[in-house]
């Protein structure tokens, strides 16, 4: 399965000076075949960038990169994202008109809009891990995947902070794309069309 790491930064965390990164990365089979970053500049009105916003953006961003419907898992130390998904707190969102259960407005709306489509059309696997980690904190058996886990979540980092200071990385290996290929299809609930055109980042 195709697994997505990502990761979100901000300076100046909401205020109107705020600019936002998020990092990405892909991996198969135990290796990195895609790492990019997203660079979100400042906004001339509220919501402005926040640390939420890197990270969503970030999943949002790296999901739509995918250019069929398949089977991906979705890591990320964000419990915003994750928690929001995992327990589909999103469906009570849609029905009560995009607001939360003490009736404030959702904020990043036009995120969370494009992440429950791209959930819909893909099969995808949530997955929250602990941010920050040192390799080789944990013990035990599975200490080999922990470890990569943890490397490519300090990865994911690195890009999102270099992204905030507008340092773009876009690097694939050799056979990104014959991997992309290869992935099997998975039967989507929604139409993989209505991915089409420009998200405004």
């Amino acid at each position: 399965m195709l697994r997505m790491f990502t990761d979100g930064a901000v300076t100046g965390n909401g205020t109107p000076k705020a600019v936002a990164g998020s990092g990405i990365i892909f991996t198969y089979e135990g290796r990195v075949i895609r790492k990019f970053n997203l660079y979100l500049p400042k906004k001339d009105y509220p919501p402005y960038q926040s640390n939420n916003t890197g990270e969503l953006a970030g999943v949002v961003f790296g999901i739509s990169q995918l250019s069929k419907p398949i089977s991906i898992e979705v890591i990320s130390d964000s419990s915003y994202v994750i928690d929001t998904m995992n327990l589909k707190r999103y469906e009570n969102w849609e029905r009560n008109g995009w607001y939360t259960s003490n009736l404030s407005r959702v904020s990043n709306k036009k995120y969370w809009e494009e992440l429950i489509k791209y959930n819909r059309l893909h099969n995808v696997l949530w997955t929250h891990m602990k941010g920050h980690q040192f390799e080789r904190e944990h013990a035990g058996e599975n200490l080999a995947d922990l470890d990569f886990d943890i490397r490519m979540n300090n990865i994911a980092d690195e890009l999102a902070v270099m992204a905030k200071k507008n340092i773009i990385v876009d690097e694939c290996s050799d056979d990104y794309l014959d991997i992309m290929n290869s992935l099997e299809e998975f039967t989507a609930t929604g139409d993989f069309s209505d991915k089409e055109g420009e998200m405004e980042w």
